[in-house]
Formats: structure tokens, C-alpha cells, sequence
């Protein structure tokens, strides 16, 4: 299943934001362009900023949410069909196998990389167990 991208206005995104009870801290310090580009995903809505890697990934970041990495961890699997990839109390990574996405919260940011095939995405889950394999 691929994210479907609408176009939102700043005022639109807020309504987004407000409507989910999601907290964004700074919001000030964020640009927000007209027309920014959101899918209609409940956690990478929670995010401003995206840019495409080279592995060919689109990471969604600079998402903020006022709760630790168990309460994100249960909002996420609440809504999505993950699986858990690393929890150590101040981290959660989960993986979801139906939009080829992995969400990872960290000291309250979130960030959501999107994967465009099974196969990078295998590849994307490998790599982010490894780095926190090596990163305890």
C-alpha cells in the first residue's frame, strides 16, 4: 500500500496536528510552506521536513510528540501493523510491513523513513538493526 500525497496549507496542517491531539514544540521554528506536502500516514503527519536518501528512501523528520518511547511505541501499533525493531527507554523503532515504513522516536522527535519497494525496505531493516545493534 503507497502514501497517498495531498497538499495542505499551514493552517490545514495545524488542523491535522489538532484533530489527532498531536503536540508539535517550536512550531515557530519550523518553515511551513503553503501547499507542504503531507501524506495522509497519522505519524509522518506528525513531521515538517522530508528529504529523499540516497538509498532512495524518502525520511520524514522533525516531528515532535510529548510522551516517551512505550506511549509512542503503543500509538503506533494502535494504528499500524509493526513490528517492533528496538526499544531501550528512550528509543522505539518499529517497522511496518503494509506501507514499507520505519518509525523511529527518539528523546521525544520522530522520524519516519519511507521505503518505494519490499526489497529496499528489507534492506532499510537490516541496516537500522545493525546500527542499533552497535549503538546500545
Amino acid at each position: 500500500m503507497k502514501n497517498k500525497i495531498i497538499k495542505v496549507t499551514k493552517s490545514e496542517f495545524l488542523n491535522v496536528l489538532k484533530e489527532n491531539k498531536y503536540l508539535l514544540s517550536g512550531l515557530e521554528n519550523y518553515e511551513i510552506v503553503p501547499d507542504f506536502e503531507l501524506t495522509k500516514n497519522k505519524i509522518i503527519n506528525m513531521c515538517l521536513h522530508s528529504r529523499k536518501k540516497d538509498c532512495g528512501s524518502t525520511l520524514y523528520f522533525g516531528g515532535h510528540i510529548y510522551s516517551d518511547c512505550y506511549t509512542f511505541q503503543r500509538i503506533v501499533n494502535e494504528n499500524y501493523s509493526t513490528t517492533t525493531l528496538f526499544v531501550d527507554g528512550y528509543r522505539a523503532v518499529l517497522n511496518d510491513n503494509d506501507t514499507y515504513n520505519i518509525y523511529t522516536y527518539c528523546e521525544h522527535d520522530i522520524s519516519v523513513e519511507n521505503f518505494e519497494n519490499i526489497e529496499d525496505y528489507k534492506i532499510g531493516i537490516s541496516k537500522t538493526l545493525e546500527f542499533y545493534e552497535t549503538n546500545r
